[in-house]
Formats: structure tokens, C-alpha cells, sequence
């Protein structure tokens, strides 16, 4: 399906919808205050204070956790469907995986870098990305925040960030139940109570379980894998124990166990062998699009627990709020691969490969916010913010005997402690403009522990530190009645990092990798007309990166050679449009339609890997840098789209209620999502590209007509069973360099299943 199709498409929908409702419109119009038609007001804390979001200088999707259930966001993943700036690559490791915003995430993986994409949990930023992809139960809204958010956020937010609020306690009992089914075999359970213990005291108690029976078969085991098995539990205690002195503490624990995730294989060349020696055994399989089996010998599996516990205090001062957030976390994680891919084992066969091991992450934090509370025309924040991490991993990869030089043993130990001073103030000059300022201050100190015992015998111990300021401005204009323009200019900062991994040595400990910097542009219109029953916000932006930091070969000036590392590979620009349009033209219709349009591009990359067989199906583009003949190849990259970065991504939900008796209404909901081709190879490997594809949700149901009580909801997921896969690799140096077997990883989202989801509040 062509995207001019389904951008006329969507162009006929909305006409032939406000053409429909224009009657209601006018209607509802004239009666709006009096009977509450129209958008709710949304509430953010984008600027770390709680702001209407149409108020708030800042490019920012909002969903409420009405939202996240209609529309079955269920995982962090899930988020794709709603946020169409946000993209998600997955790999076989969730330490692999990568969360992207405008086209920018991490391109390195190692357990030294920052992530480009922050997530904040309840005020408390996770340590790794890999923590976020589990189960979004008991949210209270998600706010995907778009662009560098560092001056508030922190370095590793350099790209932007996705701040998850969950539920709190409740001043009246409350409880929620949810029990849903679906055809692929999964079940999963929420449930959630809330209310006070005596006047002072309130509390919340959630917790859920899922259990998806896997949607990939291993035809070697005849076992279902790319399975997913969650639980997890969350407790809050609120205290009002003055006026003016409120405590909040919180701890909440999850576990998630996979077997999986296991990729498949699109294409196969007639002929291909693993090294020249094992023959691909395709037998029960075709490979394609729309392949779900696999024969592996050792079936990949993994194991993530994690567990935090915070406290916030919050002293009303009279002219200011003082703040206090104190955390701990603690995340654990185990994997195994099979890296081969084929129904061959080591010890057997002496070329299978599995690799894995134990990875582990602390941290414990500090912040501090003033939080000015008055009604003049300076309002402010004014913090201070401390954190210590620390990151295990231990890295085996075991090849069979004629496989000995992917041979790798090593452990590491990698901390950074952090050192911040932040501020915003806003200033209101007239009634209708407003002028914003942030600024951070930061120092930060990293080391490493490495010892290698394979290939080689390595043992380092090194330290380094960093400081950076950031910094944005922004001025607001008042145009009309809620509609607001804004402009804003920020400098962004991803801290330094060491190259924790394989290939790391003493040469690459003493010059850390240079901190990656980015300049930020961005200019908005957030609007609502029509008696508050139609909201459109558009932003446009560009961003340059500098210094950005990515797996590359390095040319030693020395010895004239190239080695694989991570690198400050050069400079990258993103830039684009992205709209949010969402219509209530009656009281039982809703519709929204959210898009962005990226051109997200490699400005300078020199010395970028050559993919493999370049040399002789690129000769032009892939160069000899160091005499070395194929193994020193480079290509230069500058002009080239970056990996996993669409340049059109839209969802359009159309949304309706109707009645069916006095005591029940129907609903239903149909939506579309839109992405268009992207590769997802940052060295622009041709075959490595998974094209444009559009999905079709649907859902079905009964409530309660007074809001609360039961809800019932059918639901389908890919009506059209469209394919797409969410990483696609090309392993041609595995299979001999012109032979081309391309593997790729299918989401769950990538079949046709239908369920059924039942909720009852109380």
C-alpha cells in the first residue's frame, strides 16, 4: 500500500468525518461548557512541574492511561503505535536494543555508553535501556518528550526521553481487575487497589502477569519460542504528615523470562554453508517475510529481574516547594545465544556458536528541586542532582574447534558517578509572552575493571572525567485565545565512554571516547478551536550532532592499520515536521492523527565499515584505507540515511461510543499505522532494509454506560497480516562474502491474532 494512497486516505476520512459531524459540531458548539464536550485538559510534567500540556514550550506526545489500555500498549514496544517520532530496533539481546526519537539512537553497545533516549520512571532515570522493554501496568500517562531534554534530564537524554508516571494513591477506596486472552496463546492478568489508611496515610497496592506462549517454532525441539513470561509487583505509601510536609515512598519488583528472542531467515542463497562446512538446513522452513520457524540446537534464552525502591519528600515552603527524590535500583540480566543459527552445536559439530552471560546494573541517586509555587511573573526551578552506577558483565562466546578464533572470555566492572547543577526560570514579560531559560551543569567521573583471559590476556583498570554545560532558551508567544507559538535553541551533551567489549585494550582505555555534543532547533504551534473540541500541535526542528559516538574502524596514524571499535564517528543532522491532530466533534466520536516526516542524515562518517562484498559489488564506493586488501576497507558515508529512521510514520485512531440500553454502551476503535522503508544498517548494507508497511487494528465491546464498572473488549491485531520485522542483518560473512542470508526478527505484532480483554473498575 503506497503512502500517497493512504495519506489520501486518511485526507478523505477526516473530510468525510468533519463533514459527517459538522452538525454535531455546530451543536456541541453552543453547548459545550454545559455539558462537557470536548478535549480533556492534559497535564504534563515535561518541565518537571505539573503544566497544561498546551502550555508547555516543548514538542511532547501525552498519553493517558485511558489511551495506553483502548489502544492495548501493553509494552514498551507498544509505545510505536502512538508515538510516531519514537522507533524501536529489537535484537536477539534486549541490551542490544535501541530506542530512537527523530531518528537518533544508540548505535554502540556497550556496557559504557549512555543511552541516546532516556527513560524516567517516577522521577528516577533507568541505568540501562534494556530495563524499559517489560510490562506498562498500572501507568498513569507516558509522555514521549522529543528532542535533547539534557538541561532537566540529564546527559543521556541527548536525544530525548520518555517519562512513565505510574498510578499513586487515591483519597477514596478503589480497585481495578483486568483479565485479557489472545489466539496466539497468551494470557495476562492486572490488577491494582488504592485508598486511605486513616487521614493521613494513603496507600496503592498493583500488580500483573502475562504469559505469552511464543510465536516462533523450533523445528529442531519442536518447542515455541520468542515466548514472554512477566510478573511483577509495585507498592506505594503516601504520607501527609503536616500541612505542608508530604512523603512518598515507593518499591516495586518485576521478572521477565524469555525463551527467545530468536531470528529468522528471509533469504537464503541456493548453496550457502556456514564457513564453508555446514550446509543451511532449511528443511520445514521457507524462508520469507512471513517465516516463523527456525532449527537451532541451543535455544536462546534470557532472564531480567530488577527491583527499586525511592522516596520523595516534598515541604511546602510558602514561596517555593523544596523536593527530595532518593532512589535505588537494581537490574539483573542473563542471557544465552545462539549465535549461528543453525541446528548445529559446538561440541557436535565444531562450528556451532552460543554466547552470553550474567550482566548487572546499580545505581543509587539524589536529587534536589526548589520549586517555585507563586503567582508572579518569574517562576523557577532550581536543582542539584548525584548518582552513583555501577555496571557487571561477563561475556563468553563459545565456538566449536574449528571456530577457535571467535573464542571470547572477559569480565568487566564500569562505574560513573555524577555530579549536577540545574535551573529553569521562566519569565512572563507581557500577558501574552513568556521567556524560558535552563541551564545544567554537570561533572562526571568514569573507570573500568577489564580482565580478558580470550583471545588474549588484557587487564585494565583506568578512570577519567568529564564536565559539560547545557543550556536552552525559548520564547512563547500568545497568538489568539489557546493558541501558543514557541521557538526554542538548545545544546545537548551524551557523556564520554569507555569501549567495554571484546576488542578493548589499554591503547583505547587512556583516550576514552570524546562526549558526543548536539545543537537543537525547534519551532511549534500548539493549538485549540472550536469550543476545545479540536487540538492541533505541529513542531518543526533541526538538530545537529557532533562528535557522534558509534561501532566504526579507526585508522592508527601510527602504524597505518584499522581496528574495530567505538568511535566519534563524525556529524549527523535530523530535521522535520510533526503534527498532532486530535478531533472530539461530538461526544461519542474521537479521532486522532499523529505524524512525523524525518530526514535524518550522516553529515560526516570517513572511515565507516564497509559491508560485506562491498568491495566487489560497490568497487566505487568501498576503498582499501590501509593496504590491508578487504579486512581494511572503508567507505565514506556522509549524505546517507541513518539506520531505523522513517521518513513518514503516522497513525490515524478513529474512535466511537454508542448506546445499546440504559445500563450498557458499545464502543468501538479501528486504527492505522503507517511506516515507511527504512535499513537497518548504520553502513547502508542494501540488502539490510525492511520496506514501507502499514498495520490495521481493530476493536470491539460493552461498558458500563456510567463510566466505571465492567468493560468487555474483542479485539484484532494486523487485520491484513502484514509482515514487517523490526531488525533485518545480513550474515554474508558467515556464509561466504557473496552469498547474502538475511535474517530478521518479527515482532509479536507482526501476525494476525484476535482476544478478548475484560476490566472492571470498582
Amino acid at each position: 500500500m503506497s503512502r500517497k494512497f493512504v495519506l489520501l486516505a486518511g485526507a478523505s476520512f477526516l473530510m468525510i468525518s468533519t463533514s459527517a459531524f459538522a452538525q454535531d459540531a455546530a451543536d456541541a458548539s453552543a453547548a459545550a461548557q454545559e455539558e462537557n464536550i470536548g478535549l480533556e485538559e492534559i497535564v504534563v510534567t515535561a518541565q518537571k512541574r505539573e503544566q497544561n500540556m498546551q502550555d508547555v514550550p516543548v514538542a511532547v506526545t501525552a498519553l493517558s492511561g485511558e489511551t495506553l489500555s483502548n489502544q492495548r500498549i501493553n509494552d514498551f514496544a507498544d509505545l510505536t503505535k502512538a508515538a510516531p517520532s519514537l522507533t524501536v530496533t529489537q535484537r536477539a539481546s534486549a541490551a542490544d536494543n535501541s530506542i530512537n526519537i527523530r531518528g537518533i539512537g544508540t548505535f554502540a553497545f556497550t556496557t559504557g555508553v549512555d543511552p541516546s533516549v532516556a527513560v524516567i520512571v517516577d522521577d528516577v532515570a533507568l541505568v540501562q535501556q534494556a530495563q524499559a522493554f517489560s510490562n506498562l501496568a498500572d501507568v498513569e500517562r507516558i509522555e514521549v518528550l522529543r528532542g535533547p531534554q539534557g538541561t532537566l534530564f540529564g546527559k543521556n537524554a541527548s536525544a530525548g526521553a520518555v517519562n512513565i508516571v505510574t498510578k499513586g494513591p487515591t483519597s477514596d477506596f478503589a480497585g481495578q481487575v483486568s483479565a485479557g486472552y489472545a489466539s496466539d496463546g497468551e494470557w495476562r492478568f492486572n490488577a491494582g487497589i488504592s485508598g486511605p489508611l486513616g487521614d493521613t496515610v494513603g496507600y496503592r497496592l498493583s500488580g500483573f502477569y502475562s504469559n505469552q506462549n511464543g510465536y516462533v517454532r523450533n523445528l529442531t525441539t519442536g518447542q515455541r519460542i520468542n515466548n514472554d513470561e512477566s510478573k511483577g509487583l509495585r507498592a506505594k505509601l503516601k504520607f501527609d504528615l503536616t500541612d505542608t510536609l508530604q512523603i512518598a515512598l515507593s518499591a516495586d519488583w518485576s521478572k521477565n523470562v524469555t525463551r527467545g528472542n530468536a531470528s529468522t531467515f528471509l533469504s537464503v542463497p541456493a548453496g550457502s554453508t556456514f564457513f564453508g562446512a555446514v550446509p543451511v538446513d532449511l528443511t520445514g522452513i521457507i524462508p520469507s517475510k512471513s517465516n516463523f520457524n527456525v532449527r537451532l540446537s541451543d535455544a536462546p534464552a534470557s532472564t531480567s529481574k530488577q527491583h527499586s525502591l525511592s522516596a520523595r519528600a516534598s515541604l511546602d515552603l510558602g514561596f517555593a516547594d523544596l523536593v527530595s527524590i532518593t532512589s535505588y535500583q537494581k537490574w539483573d540480566y542473563r542471557i544465552i545465544e545462539d549465535v549461528d543459527g543453525l541446528a548445529v552445536s559446538p561440541t557436535n559439530s565444531g562450528f556451532g556458536v552460543i554466547q552470553g552471560g550474567p550482566y548487572a546494573s546499580k545505581l543509587f541517586s539524589q536529587e534536589l528541586r526548589l520549586v517555585s509555587t507563586g503567582d508572579g511573573p518569574l517562576s523557577y526551578i532550581l536543582g542539584g542532582y548525584y548518582a552513583d552506577t555501577t555496571t557487571d558483565r561477563t561475556f563468553t562466546r563459545t565456538p566449536g574447534a574449528s571456530l577457535g578464533f571467535f573464542r571470547a572470555n572477559w569480565s568487566s566492572e564500569a562505574g560513573k558517578k555524577s555530579l549536577a547543577g540545574f535551573a529553569q526560570l521562566d519569565y512572563e514579560l507581557t500577558a501574552a509572552t513568556r521567556i524560558g531559560v535552563g541551564m545544567r551543569a554537570q561533572k562526571e567521573k568514569i573507570d573500568v575493571l577489564y580482565a580478558r583471559t580470550l583471545p588474549s590476556v588484557v587487564n585494565i583498570n583506568e578512570n577519567d572525567s568529564d564536565s559539560a554545560f547545557t543550556w536552552k532558551v525559548s520564547v512563547q508567544q500568545d497568538l489568539a485565545p489557546d493558541v501558543m507559538a514557541y521557538v526554542s535553541v538548545a545544546k545537548g551533551y551524551k557523556g564520554q565512554a569507555y569501549d567495554i567489549s571484546s576488542s578493548f585494550s589499554q591503547a583505547k582505555a587512556l583516550v576514552p571516547t570524546r562526549s558526543e555534543s548536539s545543537n537543537a532547533y525547534e519551532f511549534g504551534i500548539k493549538s485549540r478551536f472550536l469550543d476545545n473540541m479540536v487540538q492541533l500541535n505541529i513542531a518543526a526542528f533541526l538538530t545537529d550532532y557532533k562528535d557522534f559516538q558509534a561501532q566504526s574502524a579507526v585508522l592508527d596514524s601510527t602504524t597505518g592499520t584499522l581496528s574495530l571499535g567505538l568511535n566519534n564517528v563524525g556529524k549527523l543532522r535530523t530535521k522535520g515536521i510533526e503534527w498532532e491532530f486530535t478531533a472530539k466533534p461530538a461526544d461519542w466520536f474521537r479521532l486522532d492523527f499523529g505524524g512525523a516526516y524525518t530526514d535524518a542524515k550522516i553529515r560526516s562518517f570517513p572511515l565507516a565499515d564497509c559491508w560485506t562484498n562491498q568491495n566487489v559489488e560497490q568497487p566505487a564506493q568501498c576503498f582499501d584505507t590501509d593496504g590491508a586488501g578487504p579486512l581494511g576497507r572503508t567507505q565514506n558515508l556522509a549524505g546517507v540515511t541513518l539506520a531505523n529512521a522513517p521518513k513518514w510514520k503516522y497513525n490515524m485512531v478513529g474512535t466511537a461510543d454508542f448506546p445499546i440500553s440504559g445500563a450498557m454502551d458499545g464502543f468501538a476503535s479501528l486504527s492505522y499505522l503507517f511506516q515507511s522503508k527504512v535499513h537497518y544498517d548504520l553502513f547502508n548494507n542494501p540488502y539490510a532494509v525492511q520496506g514501507g508497511y502499514g498495520v490495521f487494528n481493530a476493536s470491539l465491546g460493552f461498558k458500563d454506560s456510567s463510566g466505571d464498572g465492567y468493560k468487555v473488549a474483542f479485539f484484532v491485531n494486523d487485520l491484513t497480516k502484514e509482515r514487517f520485522a523490526t531488525f533485518i542483518g545480513d550474515q554474508a560473512a558467515s556464509f561466504g562474502n557473496s552469498r547474502h542470508v538475511l535474517t530478521q526478527f518479527l515482532p509479536r505484532g507482526a501476525q494476525r491474532y484476535v482476544g478478548v480483554k475484560l476490566d472492571y473498575n470498582f
